[in-house]
Formats: structure tokens, C-alpha cells, sequence
């Protein structure tokens, strides 16, 4: 999904929450994941991130407009399927 909208204006953000970081790392590297990667171990953080974004399972999906605001969460936003790639587009042209 990354490369499919590469040179837009669109940022993807993946956070780690509380796995080992070698693994992480590992997993990562393996991949040759893109876009912005934020890894934490800290319990501390993690619970301000699960509550603030109010994240009630694994995986978990959200979409953001060209403010920062979220504008959709859900499970059923999975990379690449039909339903998150035509919010991604709306959300593009809005930004036009």
C-alpha cells in the first residue's frame, strides 16, 4: 500500500507496542518496512497510547486527515482492501 501511493500526500505510521525489540527489529529489516516507525516497551506509554487512540485489540487501524485528526478507527481498515484504499482516496482528494 505504501508504494501504490508513493509521491502523495500521505504519511503511514506504524507503532509497536511491548514486543521484544530484537524481534521487532528483525521483523522490520526483514520486511524493508517503510513509513514512520515507533517502537515502545514502556508500559507507561503504551497505556497513554491504548487510551488515547483508544485501542482496544491487535491489530489496530486508523486513519487521519491532512490535520492530524482521526477521523476513523476499526479493524476492518486492513491494509490493502477494498474499503481502506477508497477512504484513503477520499481523504486525498479532500486534501486537493
Amino acid at each position: 500500500m505504501i508504494q501504490q501511493h508513493e509521491g502523495e500526500n500521505i504519511e503511514f505510521v506504524f507503532l509497536c507496542l511491548g514486543v521484544d525489540k530484537n524481534q521487532w527489529e528483525q521483523i522490520i529489516h526483514s520486511i524493508s518496512m517503510q513509513g514512520t516507525q515507533y517502537f515502545t516497551e514502556n508500559q507507561d506509554e503504551i497505556s497513554t497510547l491504548m487510551r488515547g487512540f483508544q485501542i482496544h485489540g491487535l491489530p489496530f487501524y486508523a486513519l487521519a486527515n491532512q490535520q492530524g485528526y482521526i477521523i476513523e478507527t476499526g479493524h476492518y481498515l486492513r491494509p490493502m482492501s477494498p474499503v481502506t484504499l477508497a477512504k484513503i482516496n477520499d481523504l486525498l482528494h479532500e486534501q486537493q
